[in-house]
């Protein structure tokens, strides 16, 4: 599989798929204090996705810092859930 992965440029979701085999395995292994390890490994994830997020958004933004980038994060948060103006008109009785 590992050479079909990188022929065919799936070698990035073959990690995953790696990944996911092996935290399974650990939890399985883990299964008495599998609540804390999850913490800890949830926490970890959130955190590097944070680090990755914040230096792309310094590539784009050199002169920002984590503050502003927070702002950036809210915004963005804000704008994904707010309700969207609808294309369609209004229907109404127009005769």
């Amino acid at each position: 599989m590992g050479y079909l992965a990188l022929g065919w440029r799936l070698f990035i979701p073959m990690i995953f798929w790696g990944t996911h085999v092996a935290i399974d395995e650990f939890q399985l292994a883990t299964l008495q204090y599998s609540a804390v390890i999850e913490s800890v490994f949830l926490t970890s994830m959130v955190i590097g996705i944070l680090v990755v997020g914040y230096r792309r958004w310094l590539d784009m933004e050199p002169d920002g810092d984590f503050k502003q980038y927070l702002a950036h994060l809210k915004t963005r948060a804000k704008e994904l859930v707010s309700p969207k103006p609808s294309s369609l008109p209004p229907s109404g009785g127009t005769t």
